[in-house]
């Protein structure tokens, strides 16, 4: 018998898009809180993609769901070498697994490593986790990003179709 976890379905999200949309997934590395795969394109292009999930939003209203992602040191860490490496290639993207309790509504922010950057400060000296939130709001064509470094009055919009310009 094989045991399907819970992140199982959450990243089964991932997966389903990007094959859906011509990409050619490789898991590269998995870990208890997030998952990186390799990416390959029709179009000869080459991505990292760094994928973490909540299985629901940390706040909801009438007029906008939000998600908190928290990184642990070691998270940041790998990022910076990441970041270290990007030139070699491959462009990191971040995936943001969005999910409703129910499942529907489920949204999947794709945040490249600038928009990241812009929301966390990898270098800073800070107390407590480095977070990035994903807000949806009531209808808006994007998504909200917002972090650590970055208020949530001055969220970036970041577009629901980033997949198909890749």
């Amino acid at each position: 018998m094989c045991n399907v976890r819970k992140s199982d379905h959450y990243y089964g999200v991932l997966l389903s898009v990007l094959i859906n949309n011509e990409f050619s997934p490789v898991m590269i590395e998995a870990g208890d809180k997030r998952k990186i795969y390799g990416v390959f394109t029709n179009k000869g292009g080459e991505y990292q993609i760094y994928s973490k999930f909540l299985s629901g939003p940390s706040s909801n209203s009438k007029d906008s769901s939000t998600w908190k992602f928290a990184f642990s040191e070691n998270e940041i860490n790998e990022i910076k070498d990441i970041e270290s490496t990007e030139d070699l290639g491959k462009e990191t993207i971040f995936a943001f697994i969005c999910s409703q309790k129910k499942m529907n509504g489920t949204e999947l922010a794709l945040i490249k490593f600038e928009e990241l950057k812009k929301c966390i400060d990898l270098n800073r000296q800070y107390q407590g986790q480095l977070t990035v939130s994903i807000m949806r709001k009531k209808g808006s064509h994007g998504l909200w990003v917002y972090g650590t470094d970055r208020s949530r009055e001055q969220s970036i919009k970041v577009s629901r179709d980033v997949i198909s310009n890749l």
